[in-house]
């Protein structure tokens, strides 16, 4: 699943953006949505890299699940690699959504990366 979350601006602290964290479902129960009867929704306990773990109501604008690669349909070849683009599903417009490009050889904007730096002490 991914998460979209309001985050700070390091450099302006004034002003906020929004951006998404992915994270592994550890925990699904399913709980019963709105008047109608018929509506099913689930809470999902997300633990992410951190190993920080919040819950949060499925579907929403603001959770996605990442889809599987069988469900990868090759429509889409803006990168040129449909095969190296990741989905995931927004079960509220019910569209699919480029999530990162899985390339490592291939780096576009958008793109999931680990960033590592050292500071050097003086």
């Amino acid at each position: 699943f991914r998460a979209r979350y309001k985050v700070r601006d390091h450099i302006d602290a004034a002003s906020f953006y929004y951006t998404w964290f992915f994270g592994t479902a550890t925990h699904v129960a399913e709980i019963s949505c709105g008047s109608k009867a018929t509506s099913i929704a689930y809470m999902l306990t997300l633990q992410y890299d951190s190993m920080v773990s919040e819950d949060e109501e499925y579907p929403n604008e603001n959770i996605q699940k990442i889809l599987p690669c069988s469900h990868h349909l090759h429509d889409d070849d803006r990168l040129g690699q449909a095969n190296d683009l990741v989905y995931a599903m927004n079960h509220v417009t019910g569209k699919r959504e480029i999530a990162y490009h899985s390339n490592p050889k291939k780096l576009v904007v958008g793109d999931l990366v680990q960033c590592h730096y050292q500071v050097k002490h003086i």
